[in-house]
């Protein structure tokens, strides 16, 4: 799945994505509100990430900024189903947040439930420690 948005692309994480999604997500305060991401996160972390088939009722994306220059892999949305629920998550390297990619992100993949994937409804929760992830 792909979606664009004035300022992100949301696609699939490719096998060449490997050295930046472990730049951009290898940073503990990263990690510390993500529950299910080895550390530490190394490249061979991404790899296999990359490589993994996606199970049918869900969708992973890396999120790339396109307002610069170059495109900047900034992240990682998806729509997994776990206990029972579809339910969306996302994460944003640290230089990225404060500039709204995750509401434009979010919006984006919301997007994609709804109209690719059929859901009506999803689920999302955050670490009381990270109200911002909350709005």
């Amino acid at each position: 799945m792909f979606a664009r948005t004035p300022r992100l692309t949301l696609r699939p994480g490719w096998p060449e994505d490997a050295p930046a999604l472990t730049q951009a997500i290898a940073h503990y305060d990263v990690a510390c509100m993500l529950s299910r991401l080895p550390w530490p996160y190394t490249q061979a972390d991404a790899e296999a990430w990359l490589s993994r088939q996606p199970d049918a009722d869900e969708v992973n994306c890396v999120i790339l900024a396109h307002d610069g220059a170059y495109p900047e892999l900034v992240g990682g949305i998806s729509v997994i189903f776990r206990d029972g629920d579809h339910e969306i998550g996302y994460w944003l390297t640290p230089n990225a947040r404060g500039r709204g990619y995750a509401t434009e992100a979010g919006h984006a993949m919301l997007g994609i439930a709804r109209y690719a994937m059929g859901l009506k409804r999803l689920r999302a929760s955050h670490f009381l420690d990270n109200p911002a992830s909350g709005n």
